[in-house]
């Protein structure tokens, strides 16, 4: 039960995060509905051609991969909270 309970919290700071990066990187994504996984694929689609704005994206996106591949934790950062069998919520069964 506590290894479920750790990788929910983990879920959940990862969706924390998320929700920095869309608001520091000014992503057109709710922060609300902040996610990791979609907030990398959408610092992942944009084209630093564009403009300054878009440019200065592409580069904290470079960034963010950067330090994630350096880490080692790339398998973590793939986590998807909400299809994870750990974001269920658990029910303690008394013996």
């Amino acid at each position: 039960m506590h290894q479920a309970g750790l990788i929910r919290a983990i879920a959940c700071a990862l969706d924390c995060l998320a929700g920095v990066i869309i608001g520091v990187a000014a992503l057109p994504q709710s922060i609300l509905k902040a996610d990791f996984k979609q907030a990398r694929a959408l610092l992942a689609r944009i084209n630093g051609a564009a403009n300054a704005e878009a440019k200065a994206q592409v580069d904290f996106a470079a960034r963010l991969e950067s330090a994630i591949a350096a880490r080692g934790s790339a398998g973590l950062a793939r986590m998807d909270a909400r299809s994870a069998e750990y974001a269920r919520p658990l029910r303690a069964t008394a013996e």
